[in-house]
């Protein structure tokens, strides 16, 4: 997921003190919106020949960041563009990948969405240290 999506979601930073510890050298953001939409990118899809061959065993696929590999319909995408958009969940870290097809006029065509997950699992642990042994808790 582009780091604009969740960027553009967050708020002023804020110092956090826990317990008599302040961590003002970590400042930390709060989520102003849950959802994000961040248009990824337009891609034209030219003719080479302008005829049948264009169209002859070709295949178009595109592969998306956390969403992964799919086929378009070639009749549809040749000749136009093809644009993407991710909507994400700040919270969970789903995210959806809208990708519209447009003609050689700019006519949607064809819209295909695909459900992805861009989370990275933090592990919060408290380990202590007792000579050789070593104990951990998960804090909760």
């Amino acid at each position: 997921m582009p780091s604009n999506l969740v960027s553009g979601a967050l708020g002023p930073a804020k110092t956090v003190v826990a317990s008599t510890i302040d961590l003002a050298s970590n400042p930390a953001y709060t989520l102003t919106e849950r959802y994000k939409s961040y248009t990824v990118g337009t891609v034209d899809i030219p003719e080479q020949y302008s005829d049948f061959s264009d169209y002859l065993l070709t295949n178009i696929y595109i592969q998306l960041p956390y969403v992964g590999t799919y086929q378009i319909d070639t009749t549809a995408a040749m000749g136009g563009k093809i644009q993407v958009v991710y909507i994400g969940d700040c919270m969970t870290g789903d995210c959806t990948a809208t990708v519209w097809v447009m003609d050689r006029f700019g006519h949607s065509k064809n819209r295909y969405e695909w459900k992805g997950n861009c989370a990275k699992k933090i592990n919060l642990v408290q380990t202590v240290s007792f000579g050789s042994a070593m104990w951990g808790s998960a804090i909760k």
